[in-house]
């Protein structure tokens, strides 16, 4: 059992032509906000060389939790200010 609020990173690329869902990491949540998600997610692509994910962001999705729901002040309302071309949505299905 964890004491920790902790985030798990999945990214969605195409290979072969197909989609699928590659696990990243799981980052440590120092603050369950909109900017805690959003630095935990800048952690974790710094981690694995990807600094510039914003500007190549397509898609976010998550559960729909409110601290990650558009237009409440969530992450993807925080990280749209960083990447307004991308598409959001909630509940991605996973494989």
């Amino acid at each position: 059992m964890s004491v920790h609020d902790l985030e798990g990173v999945y990214v969605r690329i195409l290979k072969d032509g197909e989609p699928k869902n590659v696990f990243m990491a799981v980052e440590e949540l120092h603050h369950a906000t909109a900017v805690g998600h959003c630095a935990a997610l800048n952690a974790v692509f710094q981690k694995v060389g990807l600094p510039e994910w914003k500007q190549k962001l397509a898609g976010f999705g998550s559960d729909g939790a409110p601290v990650m729901v558009e237009g409440l002040g969530g992450s993807l309302f925080y990280s749209g200010k960083k990447s307004p071309t991308s598409l959001t949505s909630s509940a991605l299905p996973m494989d």
